[in-house]
C-alpha cells in the first residue's frame, strides 16, 4: 500500500474527521478506518488525527515546517491501493479533507514529496 499524509494548520478531532468521511461515503471498516471504493481500486482512511502519526523526529518537523510554510497541529492518513483508480479516489479524498481544514499534502509515502505529487499508476 502507498500512503498520503494531511498536514493540517488546526487541531481536529476523530469525530470531525469520521463525520467527513461518512459524508464523502465512506465506509466504516474496523474501529478507526473508512474504506472507498471496491478492492482492488480502495483507498482507506485512517481517524487517527494526532501530529504523531506522520513519523518525524524534531529536525525533520522544523524543516518541515519550513517547507509547508505553518506549525502542523493535525496530521490525517490516507493508504491506497497500487491501481490508478485508487489514486484518484485518494486524491479526492485528501483534497476534501484539504478543502475542509486547510494544509498540505505530503505524497512522500506514495513516491513523491510534500511539495510535487507522485505520478499515478498506467493502469
Amino acid at each position: 500500500m502507498k500512503n498520503l499524509g494531511l498536514f493540517l494548520p488546526v487541531s481536529i478531532q476523530v469525530d470531525e474527521l469520521a463525520k467527513l468521511g461518512f459524508e464523502l461515503g465512506g465506509e466504516r471498516i474496523g474501529e478507526s478506518t473508512l474504506r472507498f471504493g471496491e478492492i482492488p481500486e480502495e483507498a482507506y482512511l485512517d481517524l487517527a488525527t494526532d501530529l504523531s502519526n506522520g513519523s518525524f523526529d524534531e529536525e525533520e518537523f522544523a524543516v518541515l515546517q519550513v517547507q509547508l510554510g505553518f506549525a502542523p497541529a493535525s496530521y490525517v492518513s490516507i493508504h491506497l491501493n497500487y491501481t490508478r483508480p485508487a489514486y484518484f479516489t485518494a486524491l479526492k479524498l485528501a483534497g476534501s479533507i484539504q478543502e475542509r481544514w486547510g494544509g498540505a499534502i505530503d505524497y512522500s509515502g506514495a513516491g513523491g514529496t510534500v511539495e510535487n505529487p507522485f505520478v499515478p499508476p498506467t493502469t
